[in-house]
């Protein structure tokens, strides 16, 4: 199959929920972006360049079933991309480490059940901690290298209402858990004909931006595209034989004593031929004839319930149940099998594989021992996002409201330690000192002079009379009579930020890396 490899990093915080369960009033995301979700996308984008004709048809151009109906095309879920943008897959659930061993330490039960030995205290295993997805990194006969991760999520609470301008006692909070902002996503699409990926990828270019997922015009959803690259900087051409599960260059093959180790990459959907109910099973999907069904020798599996929401008809889908992706299914090793799983590993098993479901991989897995290298999270608050254009002055404005808001802060605090004393002097009085106060700081403000006293304020201190100079000085300003705080401040301006305690305080604030405003 031939296939192309993009990758997907989030804008904003993206928000793809399953089937609901739990509180009515909360919405937990996936941790990966669906493969139908982006197939959405796709033909909204493909639909949007023939809006302008009004005869037609979609459900009837052959163009665009082949793309999006047939199952000729598969949109693979994205996962999350390791430094070198290549795709992570779900972490097997074979996987164990023990609960109060190193945790750095796994073993594989396909391979190795460690037995406890008679009078000793049972070993406690238990599933890896934060480790959703893996990559292989590096594979030898006795022990492999691997990088577990799990993505990364915000959580934002909203209140809704009725009316957005009045706080009333009958509002609804909830909850949203998203992926967060700044992390990037592989994902690929396969098809059998290069000229169908050539299509997608128009669709596609280079620093295309759109939305995914739920509440996009509550600023959720935003993504961008992006080409990988290779060691030389040059964009990854077409893959023509493109395998999804391969494993290191220094991946032993498998012994032939071993057994045949399946690993499901997506969910799966499969059903009995007879009955057509779900099963927890892939064995009528995988068996080279109904007559004689793959017995599976050992298994680790997980199942889930899965839907989705058809937005052309604003109904969801049916639900189902699937075969968590990450399940193992061990069978006896033969070479006729191999082939055939081979060959469904390429095209995928059972339903809805249009969407990504029933990606399988074989003999991924082949060591008894793993050492867990995780990679280094990654730090987004110190990159640098240079601004261009229009942004430039809008991150202006945005830091000018920072600004003045920290200062605010700041000023509400030097208030509070310079707390006014006194119950002599009257409202009129300290309303009229504050009126000349503020026009003082306007001519201050407007002048051109070099000195920066104010002699507005300091005129008027001046020309006081003395029952108005008398309730100035029984009140005080901290330690000081309010009449000898202003003069001083009036005569040595240098001394204004710190009599206010503000001189120590730096203010800053940076926006798109180098401004700063």
């Amino acid at each position: 199959m031939k296939a192309i490899e993009l990758l997907l990093t989030t804008l904003t915080p993206v928000l793809v929920t399953d089937v609901s369960g739990g509180d009515i009033n909360s919405e937990v995301t996936l941790a990966y972006i669906p493969g139908s979700t982006l197939r959405g996308a796709l033909v909204g984008r493909w639909l949007a360049a023939r809006k302008a004709d009004s005869d037609f048809d979609a459900a009837q151009d052959p163009d665009f079933r082949r793309l999006f109906l047939d199952g000729a095309v598969c949109y693979l879920n994205a996962y999350p991309a390791t430094e070198t943008g290549a795709r992570m897959l779900p972490t097997p659930t074979s996987w164990r480490t023990e609960k109060d061993g190193d945790p750095a330490s796994l073993t594989d039960f396909v391979f190795e059940k460690p037995m406890a030995a008679p009078g000793v205290h049972q070993r406690v295993w238990q599933a890896p901690k934060k480790g959703a997805y893996a990559a292989l990194i590096q594979a030898t006969p006795d022990a492999s290298d691997v990088a577990l991760w799990s993505p990364e999520e915000s959580i934002a609470i909203h209140t809704a209402r009725e009316n957005r301008q009045k706080v009333t006692s009958n509002a609804t909070v909830f909850r949203y858990d998203a992926l967060a902002a700044g992390q990037t996503f592989a994902f690929a699409i396969v098809a059998e004909h290069a000229h169908d990926l050539d299509e997608c990828l128009c669709l596609l270019p280079n620093g295309a931006q759109f939305h995914l997922g739920r509440s996009q015009n509550a600023g959720y959803g935003l993504v961008e595209i992006s080409h990988p690259v290779d060691e030389n900087g040059r964009p990854r051409p077409l893959h023509e034989e493109w395998c999804e599960w391969c494993r290191p260059a220094s991946s032993p093959a498998p012994p032939d004593d071993w057994p045949i180790v399946v690993t499901l990459l997506s969910h799966a959907i499969i059903r009995d031929p007879l009955t057509g109910a779900e099963v927890s099973d892939i064995a009528p999907a995988i068996s080279l004839t109904p007559e004689e069904p793959v017995q599976a020798i050992d298994a680790y599996v997980n199942t889930s319930v899965v839907g989705g929401f058809n937005r052309r008809w604003n109904l969801p889908l049916p639900q189902a149940t699937a075969i968590r992706a990450g399940s193992v299914f061990v069978y006896p090793r033969e070479q006729t099998l191999v082939d055939h799983l081979n060959h469904l590993a390429a095209h995928g098993i059972g339903e809805r594989r249009a969407e990504g479901f029933g990606r399988i991989a074989v003999d991924w897995q082949h060591s008894a021992e793993l050492t867990r290298r995780d990679r280094e999270p990654q730090d987004r608050r110190n990159e640098d996002v240079m601004l261009a254009g229009e942004n430039v002055a809008m991150a202006l404005t945005i830091a000018k409201r920072i600004l003045r808001t920290r200062l605010d802060t700041q000023l509400l605090t030097a208030i509070n330690n310079n707390e006014l004393q006194g119950r002599g002097i009257s409202k009129s009085q300290l309303s009229r000192l504050r009126v000349v106060i503020q026009r003082a700081l306007e001519e201050h403000r407007m002048s051109q002079a070099a000195q920066s006293s104010m002699p507005a304020l300091a005129q008027h201190l001046k020309d006081l009379k003395k029952p108005a100079r008398d309730q100035l000085s029984k009140a005080s300003c901290g330690a000081k009579p309010l009449l000898r705080w202003l003069a001083d401040l009036v005569d040595k301006p240098a001394q204004r930020s710190q009599a206010l305690s503000l001189s120590g305080n730096k203010i800053s604030v940076t926006i798109g890396g180098r401004l700063r405003p």
